[in-house]
């Protein structure tokens, strides 16, 4: 995960987020393709910050708006998903 934070002329800050399967290392892209999605999806962006402050200061994360942070929750939404 990639997570910008930019102060705009117009609006405040905005996040700008990358989410992907990949480290980016040219040998293995060769091998297998990546996937990646950039967005400037708030609640997205409000979910990466949650993410990053975690990883900083190991401060539990509130509830997300739209990722799964496994091992945390990844359980949790799977087995729900599965039920319905």
């Amino acid at each position: 995960m990639l997570l910008v934070l930019r102060k705009e002329k117009e609006g405040g800050i905005r996040t700008y987020c990358h989410l992907a399967t990949s480290n980016y290392n040219e040998r293995t892209a060769t091998v297998y393709e990546d996937v990646g999605l950039f967005t400037a999806d708030q609640k997205i962006g409000a979910d990466g910050i949650e993410i990053f402050n975690f990883l900083a200061s190991q401060i539990p994360v509130n509830d997300l708006n739209t990722l799964i942070i496994s091992p945390y929750q990844a359980r949790d939404y799977f087995e729900k998903a599965h039920s319905l």
